[in-house]
């Protein structure tokens, strides 16, 4: 604390840094004067080719395209999985036997008495 009394008393407590009156004024005019031109670069036209105006078609074609080959291989393990070929069997032999049942016009009871006096 002594050291800081000391300074203040050396050196004082006013802002030793001053701007010249009218400084802000016209400060960015001059910055922007005093910056070098650059140059506006050309910017060159390419005609459009045939092949521009077909990409994205062509794209759309060919992702349209690899859906359905993915669909169709996928579609086709589905198909050959022995897992899957024994578990529609089972639901198509359960949905034929509803329907025997259904068209006989059997209630369960009678059902369940045809059935144990068939063994």
């Amino acid at each position: 604390m002594k050291e800081e009394d000391l300074l203040i008393r050396k050196v004082g407590k006013s802002n030793p840094f001053t701007v010249p009156d009218g400084y802000f004024e016209g400060l960015t005019n001059r910055v922007m004067d005093s910056l070098p031109e650059k140059p506006v670069p050309e910017y060159k036209v390419k005609p459009l080719t045939w092949w521009d105006k077909a990409k994205p078609s062509v794209y759309l074609a060919a992702m349209f395209a690899g859906a359905a080959i993915i669909i169709k291989v996928l579609g086709y393990m589905h198909a050959n999985n022995p897992d899957v070929i024994a578990a529609e069997e089972e639901q198509y032999e359960t949905e034929m036997v509803q329907n025997m049942v259904d068209a006989m016009q059997m209630d369960d009871y009678s059902l369940y008495l045809y059935l144990s006096d068939a063994e």
